[in-house]
């Protein structure tokens, strides 16, 4: 699999804002594609939703895995090691991603 990006941390107060503006609700499932270290399916969850994480490098999405486990929400949050291109997005009532404009542009 080809990776698009490097890895950039979503500052946690742009993650917030994107939640907010998205109007997370408890009974949403969010999906993230290119998930990364997992803080954006990992506040989804602390917030009472289910999320999440599509990211293309196994050991990131191992990392989102670990850190759902020390947030305490690994019961509300799942990580999948996939192409994003080819992501099964259906089952989402919410769609995050923080990715460099061509590959918004290519999805």
């Amino acid at each position: 699999m080809k990776k698009d990006i490097r890895y950039v941390p979503t500052p946690l107060h742009i993650v917030n804002a994107m939640l907010d503006l998205g109007e997370l609700r408890p009974d949403d499932f969010l999906i993230d594609l290119g998930s990364g270290d997992g803080r954006i399916p990992i506040q989804a969850a602390l917030r009472g939703a289910r999320a999440r994480g599509v990211e293309i490098d196994g050991s990131l999405a191992r990392r989102s895995q670990y850190n759902a486990m020390e947030a305490q929400v690994d019961h509300r949050v799942e990580f999948l090691v996939e192409d994003m291109f080819r992501a099964d997005i259906s089952e989402a009532t919410l769609l995050t991603l923080y990715l460099r404009h061509e590959v918004n542009a290519a999805l």
